[in-house]
């Protein structure tokens, strides 16, 4: 009897597949002496590719700018399997993302359009005026879509706008770990640079409203406090 070549087929590929398997979810990668322009960015060190070929995590061999954000020599950097920046590592000091600087040592990640999204930063920074808690991965500091603060988590308390915001370290012991993890807490604000929400750091009137010490206030993007 002729012997089913279509079966000896499909076993043939079904015993290569599993050869294979343990490979299937490593990323290839090499290693680059010097610099080596790939994508047009500029790579150095060991480099991380798609299953399809495409780039996904480098480090910058010199200075370069990726969707409008000056990153410096020795960021690394990884990307969407479509090409878009997705993250990167600031290992030295000059980044400016989305027209902010940032210091060395902060984690970024990026929108589908390559803007700021959030960030964890490596120390306490200035962000438009406001004192932002760093040395910790639970607080990440996020941006709207136009670069302006979205959420801050205080490293003090703050008069903002005419509310006493509660800083971390007060949002800690007065809700707990579990519910900061969940961004409650958190100082928010609109996309005009408003005060959208926080927890008052003391006893207060606002606007003619009594608010107790761990209250949460709301305010619309004009100003006006909410019910």
């Amino acid at each position: 009897m002729k012997p089913d070549s279509s079966f000896s087929t499909r076993w043939l590929w079904m015993f290569v597949a599993f050869a294979l398997a343990p490979f299937a979810g490593a990323a290839p990668s090499r290693t680059v002496v010097g610099t080596e322009l790939v994508e047009g960015v500029p790579c150095s060190g060991k480099i991380e590719f798609y299953d399809g070929g495409r780039l996904k995590r480098a480090t910058l061999s010199r200075d370069h700018e990726i969707a409008g954000n000056a990153l410096p020599a020795g960021t690394r950097v990884s990307f969407l399997e479509d090409g878009r920046l997705r993250e990167c590592h600031l290992d030295a000091a000059g980044a400016v993302l989305s027209g902010r600087p940032l210091p060395k040592g902060t984690e970024v990640i990026f929108d589908g359009n390559g803007r700021l999204r959030n960030c964890l930063l490596p120390e306490d920074t200035l962000i438009e005026g406001h004192l932002c808690r760093g040395q910790g991965n639970n607080w990440s500091t996020g941006f709207h879509p136009n670069g302006r603060l979205r959420l801050a988590w205080l490293a003090r308390d703050e008069d903002i706008q005419g509310v006493p915001c509660m800083s971390t370290g007060g949002v800690l012991r007065t809700i707990g770990k579990a519910l900061a993890r969940r961004n409650q807490g958190g100082v928010f604000f609109h996309e005009n640079g408003n005060l959208s929400s926080a927890l008052v750091a003391r006893d207060c009137v606002v606007q003619g409203r009594a608010f107790k010490r761990g209250e949460l206030i709301r305010l619309d993007r004009d100003g006006n406090v909410q019910p």
